[in-house]
């Protein structure tokens, strides 16, 4: 389209979203069947076993038949989900920025989609994001399905909980299909702009009525195609529009770095990328002269259910910096994967995870310890090799030595499960020095106490557990 209107422009964007949710619902329809198949052999079930007060009464020999059965199909109909979503949104995408070239009239080449949808964010390509979604969702069918056929969960229930799997499966399909559609539409554009030679931008964050407080400040402003902002969270619906030749560069108020470093808004909220330059993330936050005054995730009393939890460690709130406060957001929001990873490996760390080292190290040593027992339950169900390696490394009397963070949770439910069963590991540790990050978490309900890199334990004991896991009791040094 060589002559447009912004509201033919606008239309446009929100047609991408338009039709990427009704290409979604082939991804819904093979959820739907595979979850009516569930529902099906759980009735089957139902109708071929003993039900005493509303829940299954089986022996051994037909619970290890049927939960063989069962977990067999749940990984057929989990993969066969993920093939589906995977194939749907790679067409969804390329359609995206295929609409995008020709909206705009820019002649690409194929190269250049494949180019753009293969792009990685935030470390992954979005194929890897729908099979880690695909495996948690067959780890949790197979814990309610466990716990229905040993009459943990009623007969009236088991549906209910089914259902409720499939509708949270649902919205994380959305929640990709929508962020990957924001992500591949701006690339898409900022292409078309560099190779017509656009220079300035302006920041849309008004598609509709759901801008967020992170954007909002954003909207309107005019920003050089370099500086201008992506995708700036998941669900991100903001975009950027070619600037007038008259318009000038919106300064002081808003700043936002090609490499998205940091972006900052008119409230001095920070929201610090993954993607930095060496060295760049502290010197850039200590250039901007950062207002430490109460921040929105400083610690606050956590209510639970009718109870007050005030911990005992809790009798002065640190103040952390903001490269503090942006490291433990990195480390609770996907970034723990890597980082540990390569901290175990002994491997050279990048950039970004020498500042989120320095960062989660020093807040760590002003946050309060937490003193009490925190769990960690381990699932090896892919894994049997893993497992066996772990347990070898554990022996009762053995002083363990983790070289990496070590995430544990205060709730003895880790995730809703007292335990995963079947080819798992559960630590129950005793902390003298773990610290409570909940409030600075990406995800306060798992309570999370973090252990800093080097943490020492000593096994005081290992038993098998009742549901075949096994459980192992430990100290902190």
């Amino acid at each position: 389209m060589d002559n447009y209107t912004k509201n033919d422009e606008v239309e446009f964007i929100q047609s991408l979203y338009d039709d990427a949710e009704e290409a979604q619902k082939e991804i819904y329809k093979e959820q739907k069947k595979n979850r009516d198949e569930l529902l099906q052999i759980i009735a089957n079930i139902m109708l071929t076993y003993m039900i005493m007060d509303n829940v299954m009464n089986m022996t051994k020999e037909e619970y290890e038949k049927e939960y063989a059965k069962i977990f067999k199909t749940i990984i057929g109909l989990c993969n066969a989900e993920a093939e589906v979503a995977v194939t749907k949104t790679t067409d969804i995408l390329k359609d995206t920025v295929n609409k995008t070239f020709d909206f705009y009239s820019y002649n690409a080449e194929f190269k250049d989609v494949e180019d753009i949808i293969n792009k990685e964010y935030k470390g992954k390509h979005f194929s890897s994001r729908v099979w880690e979604n695909e495996q948690a969702v067959a780890k949790k069918l197979n814990q309610q399905l466990d716990d229905f056929l040993k009459g943990k969960i009623n007969v009236n229930q088991i549906q209910k909980e089914i259902k409720d799997t499939y509708n949270n499966s649902a919205y994380e399909v959305k929640r990709l299909v929508e962020t990957e559609v924001n992500i591949c539409e701006d690339l898409a554009f900022k292409q078309f702009c560099r190779e017509t030679g656009v220079k300035k931008v302006t920041r849309n964050e008004v598609l509709d009525s759901k801008t967020c407080s992170k954007c909002a400040p954003l909207n309107g402003k005019i920003f050089h195609l370099e500086d201008a902002p992506g995708s700036i969270h998941a669900l991100c619906r903001g975009f950027n529009t070619i600037a007038a030749d008259d318009e000038e560069i919106t300064k002081n108020d808003v700043q936002v770095n090609d490499n998205e470093k940091i972006t900052k808004v008119k409230n001095d909220k920070i929201i610090v990328k993954n993607n930095i330059e060496k060295g760049n993330i502290e010197k850039e936050i200590q250039n901007k002269n950062i207002n430490n005054s109460k921040a929105k995730n400083e610690p606050e009393t956590t209510i639970e259910k009718n109870n007050i939890k005030k911990s005992s460690n809790t009798n002065k709130i640190p103040k952390l910096n903001e490269t503090e406060k942006w490291s433990l957001d990195y480390y609770t929001n996907d970034g723990f994967r890597e980082l540990n990873k390569t901290l175990r490996e002994g491997k050279k760390l990048d950039s970004t995870m020498n500042t989120a080292v320095k960062g989660l190290d020093s807040s760590l040593s002003k946050l309060p310890d937490y003193k009490g027992k925190v769990y960690r339950n381990l699932d090896f169900s892919f894994n049997k090799k893993g497992m066996d390696e772990f347990l070898n490394n554990h022996k009762e009397g053995d002083i363990v030595n983790y070289v990496q963070y070590t995430s544990t949770s205060k709730a003895d439910d880790v995730f809703g499960n007292k335990f995963l069963g079947k080819d798992s590991i559960k630590l129950s540790i005793k902390s003298k020095s773990g610290k409570d990050i909940s409030n600075y978490s990406q995800h306060k309900m798992e309570e999370e106490v973090l252990f800093g890199r080097d943490s020492k334990f000593i096994v005081n004991s290992i038993k098998n557990d009742k549901l075949g896991g096994v459980l192992i009791e430990m100290e902190e040094l």
